[in-house]
């Protein structure tokens, strides 16, 4: 064989060796890098994923700070109004507080002009608490003075009355005693006054109505007072006009209400009004 012949043959021996080495080796260094560049991507991955993860957990934790930095202005905001607010009812406190001092002062003043009127009160109340006793001496002597003229009075009062009872009656029995007299002279004028009588109950009324019939020529009367105020026919009653006697009149007709009666007497120079009262006994 050729001497350069073998020198290839022996040179692609080496060089397959060699290749052979190399492809050996580039196997064992693509698996190598194969496995790293899969690493790499998972890791790429995984850093993408905990970078997607840190993102959203700073949007959320931002989301939060933001809401705390709105929370902390609108307390920020509130502070500031009520430090304001504190600010002004400071200064009125202060107004109230000079107000109150130029009070406690004008108080003080007060009191000090009260203390001078307490103090001359009191030299007066000592200088007339020997005119009080004085005048309690004379208030009791008085006293004992009045009731003594009191008593007296009194039993002044009491002899009135009695005195007063008896002129009454006395004047009542008069009164009568009189009518009667004068009822007396009427019926033999009139020639018709006879069979009268006086109730026993008190009682008064009014004249209604005067009137005079034509048949028998006599003045009747019509009286508010009737048979529920114990009138009763021929029952005699006594008009009267203020403290004035006018006329005796006989009753000759009752109802509930009212009665009719005919005039018997009547004073001179007086005739019965409507309007005049009448009593069933003279006061």
């Amino acid at each position: 064989m050729h001497t350069l012949t073998k020198i290839f043959v022996a040179a692609a021996a080496v060089l397959s060796v060699a290749l052979a080495t190399l492809t050996m080796a580039y196997a064992v260094n693509a698996d190598r890098i194969v496995k790293e560049l899969r690493a790499e991507r998972a890791a790429k991955e995984q850093a993408n994923a905990s970078k997607d993860a840190a993102v959203a957990e700073y949007g959320m934790q931002r989301q939060l700070d933001e809401a705390r930095v709105q929370d902390l202005s609108s307390r920020l905001t509130a502070l500031q109004n009520t430090l304001v607010e504190r600010e002004q009812s400071l200064a009125r406190s202060e107004a109230d507080r000079a107000v109150a001092q130029q009070a406690v002062l004008a108080g003080q003043t007060q009191i000090e002009v009260a203390q001078s009127g307490v103090k001359t009160l009191t030299e007066i109340l000592s200088g007339q608490s020997t005119e009080l006793a004085a005048l309690r001496t004379s208030e009791l002597r008085l006293r004992t003075d009045l009731r003594e003229i009191t008593d007296r009075f009194n039993n002044t009062e009491a002899e009135r009355d009695v005195y007063a009872s008896n002129l009454r009656a006395m004047t009542e029995r008069l009164t009568e005693l009189q009518h009667l007299l004068a009822a007396a002279g009427g019926s033999t004028a009139a020639g018709s006054n006879s069979g009268g009588s006086l109730l026993s109950a008190y009682f008064t009324g009014r004249v209604d109505e005067v009137t005079l019939d034509s048949g028998s020529n006599e003045t009747l009367v019509r009286l508010n007072v009737g048979s529920t105020d114990s009138v009763r026919t021929d029952a005699d009653l006594f008009v009267t006009r203020g403290a004035e006697w006018i006329a005796n009149v006989r009753v000759v007709q009752v109802d509930l209400n009212y009665c009719v009666a005919r005039v018997v007497v009547t004073a001179a120079g007086r005739a019965i009004q409507v309007g005049d009262t009448v009593e069933s006994r003279l006061q």
